[in-house]
Order: C-alpha cells, then sequence, then structure tokens
C-alpha cells in the first residue's frame, strides 16, 4: 500500500488539534506513505499520506476509511487491502523472531527456520 493513490471521500469533522492547513480535501488525491492500527481508536488503520505532515499535531495519522482507491485503481475496499496487508506484516514479522520453548526446565531458542521443535512437534 505505501505509495498507493487515495481520494479523500470523507473531510468531515476535522479535530481541533489539526490545522485547516494541514486538514485534507475531500475530492483530492494523496499518496499513501505510511499505514498503521491506532491503539488510541480501537485499533482503526490509519494512514500517512505525502501531501500533509502532521508533525506537531496530536494525530499523525488519518483514518483510512475517510479515503477510497481511485475509480481506476484496485477495486477492493482501501480500509480491507489495509488490513490484509498489515496482517502480512505482522505474520512475517512472527515467522523472523526467534521462539523461545521451556523444556524440563530449560530454556530453548528455536528459530523459526527450523522444521521441528524439540520432542519432534511441528509447528
Amino acid at each position: 500500500m505505501i505509495g498507493a493513490i487515495v481520494i479523500c471521500i470523507n473531510d468531515e469533522n476535522r479535530p481541533n488539534d489539526i490545522p485547516i492547513s494541514k486538514w485534507i480535501v475531500k475530492g483530492n488525491e494523496y499518496t499513501v506513505v505510511a499505514f498503521d492500527k491506532l491503539g488510541m481508536m480501537n485499533g482503526e488503520i490509519g494512514i500517512q499520506v505525502a501531501e500533509i505532515d502532521l508533525t506537531g499535531c496530536q494525530y499523525t495519522y488519518f483514518i483510512s476509511s475517510r479515503f477510497a482507491f481511485p475509480i481506476d485503481g484496485p477495486e477492493e475496499d482501501l480500509t480491507a487491502a489495509l488490513a490484509k496487508e498489515m496482517e502480512a506484516i505482522e505474520v512475517e514479522k512472527i515467522e523472523k523472531e526467534p521462539v523461545y520453548i521451556q523444556s524440563i526446565g530449560r530454556i530453548k531458542r528455536h528459530n523459526h527456520n527450523d522444521n521441528y521443535f524439540s520432542k519432534g512437534f511441528k509447528f
């Protein structure tokens, strides 16, 4: 999704902390430069756009539901596409992290590249 072109479909209810000069405009195109789950917004996905720098604002992301792909872009819903990509990123992170297993009072380090844990259990 990084680099994707999106169109603002909802510019209503601007938070007071974001000045008008840093607010999105309905109908304008923006370029996604970052996205993340927003803890303070119940895990909704937020995006940052190249065209607006929110440095100095309380909010550093726009809610993804304010945007959609252009008509000639992917048919998938933007928020659903971002969620799918976030899930893939999370799985990739998990696969790269080492796993620690306690075995008879000792901790053994296993990489996800290993095919079997101790005692032959496959993961």
